[in-house]
């Protein structure tokens, strides 16, 4: 079994689909922090970094782009997953795109493709 992500960062102000999102990855094994804003997101980075960040574009104090954008400065090498339900500029700036509303699948086939690119840099999921 190829390496998987270990730990999600889940960053979106849709506090419902952060909830939704963290019962469904942790059934997979993940663990998973839900964060509400991109703020709130660069902290927790600074804390304890994840291995995969999954970020709303559009929220208050700092957007997925931003947040994105500043972790590339740091050269931090956390991939990064944006949703949107509208389409908005993203390419450069992150791993993947999510167009809201997706299914599960989509979801799990977004990390399992950047699981399989960042295999070398990330852990086996608990």
């Amino acid at each position: 079994m190829p390496p998987a992500v270990s730990s999600i960062l889940v960053v979106d102000d849709d506090r419902p689909l952060c909830d939704l999102l963290d019962a469904l990855l942790s059934a997979e094994g993940y663990r998973v922090c839900c964060v509400y804003d991109g703020e709130a997101a660069w902290a927790a980075v600074q804390q304890e970094p994840p291995n995969l960040i999954l970020s709303d574009i559009k929220m208050p104090k700092l957007d997925g782009v931003t947040l994105a954008l500043r972790l590339a400065e740091v050269a931090s090498g956390i991939p990064i997953i944006l949703m949107s339900a509208g389409y908005d500029d993203w390419a450069g700036v992150a791993s993947g795109f999510l167009r809201k509303p997706f299914d599960v699948e989509e979801l799990l086939a977004s990390i399992a493709v950047i699981t399989e690119r960042d295999q070398g840099q990330i852990a086996e999921p608990r």
